[in-house]
């Protein structure tokens, strides 16, 4: 279940459900938790299959929120649930999620990796920064094309990553 250390894994997830634990009985109000919480209990339900943290994520999922680093959070709770084979995964939930996961790797990678000029798949409201253009921002498509294997998805990344690389608009 856990990739090079399986003799660790049934540890680390009883460490990981005695901090889920300890954090659900230890914050204050007005604490943005249930971001917090969102994104552990997709992870928990990943690994365990349990549903209590099916529930717990269901919950959280439909609360919002605008603290930092809550959209980041959320991304990763999102792809966690939707690369999850459970048997017992709520199909209405995982459809939803599936949703925000095509709308951000459509909106953020492949549309304007087909739109710029430079051929670069990321959110067109992100300034171009000193730095910004070190790294690929192609997860959200790399995570919809293992999903779908939509094509769209994977040349999107591909472009990205060649513009990243050194490509230009010209390709030369």
């Amino acid at each position: 279940k856990m990739a090079g250390q399986e003799t660790l894994s049934s540890e680390y997830f009883t460490k990981a459900v005695d901090a889920f634990g300890w954090a659900n009985t230890h914050y204050e109000a007005g604490d943005d938790f249930h971001n917090s919480r969102l994104y552990a209990t997709a992870w928990l339900y990943k690994y365990s299959g349990e549903l209590t943290y099916q529930s717990f994520f269901k919950n959280d999922f439909k609360l919002s929120s605008n603290k930092p680093y809550a959209g980041e959070n959320r991304l990763w709770a999102v792809w966690a649930y939707i690369t999850t084979s459970h048997d017992n995964i709520d199909a209405v939930q995982k459809a939803s999620c599936l949703s925000v996961a095509r709308n951000l790797a459509d909106n953020d990678v492949v549309d304007p990796a087909q739109k710029r000029s430079f051929r670069a798949g990321f959110n067109w409201y992100y300034p171009i920064l000193v730095g910004q253009a070190t790294t690929p921002m192609v997860m959200p498509a790399l995570i919809m094309y293992q999903l779908t294997g939509e094509e769209k998805y994977r040349a999107a990344s591909f472009i990205s990553c060649d513009y990243y690389l050194g490509g230009n608009p010209l390709n030369i």
